[in-house]
């Protein structure tokens, strides 16, 4: 089975990649902006490049080799600009591509838990998430990653094309164990004593171990 993994320089990318190339059956294909980094060298991975954002018929015949796309390329700042091009249009070309061609293929999209609130909702507050939970999008970021589902799923509601389907995974903030700096161990100490850090005027984080995500 070849998978295609975008993104795959990323925290969450590596990771990944570091659990796939242990299963010798899998054909693994690297999609990154350059092709400098190649952790590993053995047969079954292969590198591609691509800058996320032409989707010319030449640049993209790995992915009509995918039986699995595991989509790991996203932003989090919040200019608009950076967010909706990323976030949201390169999800809604990928998307279309794929049903141009007829893809048969599952989608595995990363999306972010902030689509539900996080803390500017559930500040100081225990509370447990589930997928059915109300969506209440609090910024920029979040909006956009809500978009990019509601792309995603339309495919399979609309009937656009019956060879495709989806996992979205709406994760929180990922960490991990290489991550030496002060903010790491603060966030050790954070994890302890079960608190939100919050990160920016309109977003809070509660961190899951990378290992996990994988």
């Amino acid at each position: 089975m070849t998978i295609v993994l975008l993104g795959y320089t990323g925290l969450i990318g590596k990771s990944i990649l570091a659990k796939l190339v242990k299963d010798t059956s899998l054909n693994i294909i690297c999609v990154g902006r350059n092709r400098k980094k190649k952790p590993y060298t053995n047969p079954q991975v292969k590198y591609e490049r691509w800058d996320f954002v032409n989707f010319s018929e030449t640049n993209l015949t790995f992915l009509k080799k995918a039986k699995v796309i595991i989509n790991c390329v996203g932003k989090t700042n919040n200019s608009s600009n950076s967010l909706e091009k990323i976030n949201v249009t390169f999800v809604k070309k990928l998307i279309e591509y794929i049903n141009i061609n007829k893809f048969k293929v599952r989608l595995i999209h990363l999306s972010s838990v902030a689509v539900y609130g996080g803390g500017t909702n559930y500040f100081r507050k225990k509370k447990i998430i589930l997928e059915n939970s109300p969506i209440k999008q609090s910024s920029l970021y979040s909006k956009s990653k809500y978009r990019a589902d509601l792309l995603i799923k339309s495919v399979v509601k609309n009937n656009l094309n019956k060879k495709f389907s989806y996992t979205i995974l709406r994760i929180s903030n990922a960490y991990s164990k290489d991550m030496r700096s002060n903010l790491f161990k603060y966030l050790i100490l954070t994890l302890k004593i079960r608190i939100w850090i919050r990160y920016s005027k309109d977003t809070y984080f509660n961190f899951i171990g990378i290992e996990d995500v994988a």
